[in-house]
């Protein structure tokens, strides 16, 4: 990520996201080895390229993040995804506020999951959390890609927590 500061006020003015140089691509590598002593596996695994460019409408390119997994256009700077994980002892702020505010989405295995404020989607398992937000887009355009991905990554994250061949 890069950093905008208003050098007057020292206020941040902006983020913007960056593809990986061998740095991050070693950080975001420690982010997914971190995850997986959680039985988390890491963002990419949950929200392939396939999955955001269905979210967002045409192809994507990736951008690995220490603790998240990035998606955006492969043309221009908008809409984006954000695909982050936690385990559960940092998870429940997160997910008492989709608790209180989101709507609940049925027919997941495995997992609890609410969608809130039609962008983002926040899954609950015995493993931690996941969160998926789609910015950029006009409101309303991501409940409905976030119901349809929410069962394939509640069952992403099933086949996670029990390595058992099926």
């Amino acid at each position: 990520m890069q950093a905008q500061i208003d050098p007057r006020r020292g206020w941040l003015t902006g983020l913007t996201p960056r593809e990986p140089d061998a740095r991050g691509q070693e950080l975001a590598g420690a982010a997914a080895r971190e995850a997986s002593r959680f039985g988390l596996p890491a963002p990419a695994v949950l929200v392939t390229a396939g999955d955001a460019a269905e979210l967002i409408g045409g192809p994507v390119r990736g951008s690995d993040l220490i603790a998240a997994f990035m998606r955006r256009p492969a043309q221009g700077s908008r809409p984006t995804v954000l695909v982050q994980i936690a385990s559960p002892g940092v998870a429940g702020l997160t997910v008492r506020h989709a608790r209180r505010n989101g709507q609940p989405v049925a027919g997941l295995t495995g997992s609890s999951g609410w969608l809130v404020d039609g962008r983002k989607l926040v899954l609950e398992c015995a493993q931690g959390m996941v969160s998926v937000r789609l910015d950029g887009g006009p409101p309303g355009d991501a409940a409905p890609g976030l119901t349809r991905l929410a069962p394939v990554i509640a069952a992403r994250l099933a086949s996670a927590a029990d390595p058992t061949p099926a």
